[in-house]
């Protein structure tokens, strides 16, 4: 009978899962920086003028930091170790950093 090799991902599997799990928090952050900004003042980010859009004037000062609050929060999650795949998950330890990653970023 002959023995079975472990399954195995492709090599570029994993780096892969990790640029898209690091483009996924990039985008959420932006996302939710931009909701709390709309939930905060109810005006919109963006106003047509003319042919372009331009930022709004009252989110401006906060359109400057947007770089800077994507760069926090994924290098918190980063120094969290949370874009390690290990291949076994533990709701409890990955729950634990999760929450420190966020209280941290936040």
């Amino acid at each position: 009978m002959a023995a079975r090799a472990p399954a195995r991902a492709p090599r570029w599997a994993l780096p892969a899962i990790k640029a898209a799990l690091l483009l996924t928090d990039a985008l959420l952050a932006a996302l939710c920086f931009a909701a709390a900004f709309y939930l905060r003042e109810g005006l919109p980010l963006a106003v047509r003028s003319g042919e372009t859009w331009e930022w709004n004037a009252a989110f401006a000062p906060y359109a400057v930091l947007l770089p800077f609050v994507i760069v926090a929060r994924t290098t918190t999650l980063a120094r969290y170790d949370l874009y390690r795949l290990r291949g076994e998950y533990s709701l409890l330890d990955d729950g634990a950093r999760l929450f420190k990653a966020m209280a941290t970023a936040s």
